[in-house]
């Protein structure tokens, strides 16, 4: 079967979904469609609101992982440097643990998120340790001791997002490891067309109106464009594999792997994901409400195995 995104289908599909944000403003019955202002109208850049982490140097985290920042803490409100656009986060990056590399036990002061994206190999924390393989996710609070140890052939590839709680959060002291793939569907249809996983919520010590979780969308459909008012931060980051497009107001990017974005909280400029593959997509998504809350839910862990003496040095 041909390329969706290399043949005319591309160009018809995207052509319809921009079409989308007129109807959006449309009254029901009859009247006359307005169409949403432009980006060069309503004055958004929204080069600064995407990130690729190809165009960061790399640095090291855990003295012995490579990572490449996607997105960085910056005032979105305000003009800046691209990707420098996170109110509430610290940093959204790739990093790789090379093949039979290890890290030492570390305490950061950071929260982190992890997302295994490939790779095989454990986590521990001095005592005991979980398995890692793609789809597992983990929840590692401030000051907990952890380490990360490659045990095959290829690197692990995942997905870091850190952050400090504000002062009003009181973040849970243990770390918390989970599956993707045992974790129930949430969100059915959500905006016309995503499934989404949630994988962290408050009832994890994240803050009352913050949520991590990764959505999928089937193939040959589009999220419903809309926007997000001041102060309300949601990103959202391809998982590999395949290209995806991204919409925000009306111009289109191309959205390999790791490409990630800011909504641009201005309560004008929608944002929207397309699929135009033959597969299922899928993207990791966090968010924080500027108001109200996000229902706490308990979901399944993965419970820890004694660590051997030998491999606790």
């Amino acid at each position: 079967m041909p390329s969706l995104r290399s043949g005319p289908w591309v160009k018809v599909f995207c052509t319809l979904c921009v079409g989308c944000w007129s109807l959006l403003s449309a009254p029901l019955f009859g009247a006359q469609i307005r169409e949403l202002p432009s980006n060069e109208e309503s004055g958004v850049v929204i080069n600064r609101f995407v990130g690729y982490p190809f165009l960061s140097h790399p640095t090291v985290t855990h003295e012995a992982m490579v990572k490449r920042s996607i997105l960085t803490n910056g005032d979105p409100h305000k003009p800046g440097e691209p990707g420098a656009v996170l109110e509430y986060r610290n940093d959204l990056a790739v990093a790789i643990l090379w093949a039979k590399n290890r890290t030492p036990l570390v305490e950061l002061p950071d929260q982190e998120v992890f997302y295994v994206q490939g790779g095989l190999g454990s986590l521990d924390n001095g005592s005991e340790y979980w398995d890692l393989h793609e789809g597992i996710v983990i929840l590692i609070p401030p000051r907990a001791k952890h380490r990360l140890t490659n045990t095959g052939d290829t690197p692990i590839e995942m997905v870091i997002l850190t952050w400090r709680n504000p002062p009003n959060v009181i973040p849970r002291k243990d770390v918390v490891v989970r599956d993707i793939n045992s974790l129930p569907i949430r969100d059915k249809n959500s905006h016309w067309s995503y499934l989404s996983k949630n994988v962290f919520n408050p009832a994890d010590g994240l803050h009352p109106a913050e949520s991590i979780y990764v959505s999928y969308l089937p193939p040959m459909t589009i999220t419903g464009p809309h926007s997000h008012p001041a102060h309300h931060e949601e990103v959202w980051l391809k998982l590999p594999p395949g290209d995806a497009f991204l919409l925000l107001g009306s111009e289109v990017r191309e959205m390999p792997p790791y490409t990630a974005f800011l909504v641009p909280p201005n309560g004008l400029t929608t944002h929207s994901v397309v699929n135009v593959s033959s597969e299922r997509q899928a993207w990791f998504v966090f968010n924080r409400f500027a108001q109200g809350t996000y229902p706490p839910q308990q979901l399944p862990s993965i419970a820890p195995k004694a660590l051997r003496m030998a491999e606790a040095r």
